[in-house]
């Protein structure tokens, strides 16, 4: 064989080898290139928008006694005994005497707040009665009172109120 036959069938090779072997690896190397690019885009967003809750997250605290009042203004759980503790409370701290209640659920208002309804019988002054329902207006809890009643058994005794009241929980 002559050297002209020998270099022509190295470059046959050559270019075979080239086409068969290293190609498809080249291509593969195209494809996880794009892939990498890819990749470090997604990084790049995540990593923005990581930064941007950090931003609002500091911008939260700056509101985090807001917040808590709307917590307390309309509270992740629903609890009547809390709710019973503070009612109580507030009316004895009036001068008012809590005699008894009456709960009930009511169906949802919106999506994910819950709506209740209490109705409770209290007596003693009318002045007393007053300043209970001045706190009931100025609590931070969402209170909406529907329907006041009220009666007398006899003079000099105290006056018997009936309260219907709505609250909200998420």
């Amino acid at each position: 064989m002559n050297r002209s036959s020998t270099v022509a069938v190295i470059f046959l090779l050559s270019l075979i080898f080239g086409i068969f072997l290293v190609r498809p690896k080249y291509q593969e190397l195209k494809l996880k290139r794009v892939e990498v690019y890819q990749k470090e885009i997604e990084l790049r967003n995540l990593k923005d928008h990581e930064a941007e809750i950090r931003l609002i997250s500091e911008e939260l605290k700056k509101y985090s006694e807001e917040l808590a009042k709307i917590d307390s203004a309309l509270p992740s759980r629903f609890s009547l005994l809390s709710l019973l503790n503070y009612l109580q409370k507030t009316t004895s701290e009036n001068g008012l005497i809590f005699k008894n209640y009456s709960f009930s659920t009511l169906s949802p208002k919106e999506a994910g707040i819950k709506e209740f309804s209490l109705a409770m019988n209290i007596s003693g002054s009318y002045n007393s009665f007053k300043n209970f329902l001045s706190i009931l207006e100025k609590s931070s809890r969402l209170f909406e009172i529907e329907k006041i009643s009220f009666s007398s058994p006899e003079k000099e005794k105290p006056l018997d109120f009936t309260i219907g009241i709505k609250f909200y929980s998420y």
